[in-house]
């Protein structure tokens, strides 16, 4: 046994080959070897894995929004911009600015 090894005490006990592939698939499912597998289970009770991918898709949509309201933000304000440079706004410029 390697002398930096920081769990020191084996711990042993015996499964049959359908426990034995169970044990394995809930490993893997969870992305831990089967001994810190085990020892979560023993120690903490449950192991709860959280799907973020619904997150992540909602993070983006919002993203996106924002960056839209920011553009639309730039356009109001040169519109503005362009209003109080001028102190006079045609009715021709008015409406396609209303038609956009």
């Amino acid at each position: 046994m390697p002398k930096n090894r920081e769990r020191k005490i084996p711990f042993q006990f015996y499964v049959n080959s359908d426990e034995e592939f169970i044990i394995r698939e809930k490993a893997a499912s969870c992305h831990k070897n089967i001994s810190a597998y085990l020892r979560t289970i023993a120690i903490k009770g449950a192991i709860y894995e959280v799907n973020f991918q619904e997150l992540d898709e909602f993070s983006k949509q919002l993203s996106q929004l924002r960056f839209e309201f920011n553009r639309i933000g730039n356009n109001i304000n040169q519109v503005a911009k362009k209003v109080n440079l001028i102190d006079e706004v045609d009715q021709e410029e008015w409406k396609c600015c209303r038609m956009k």
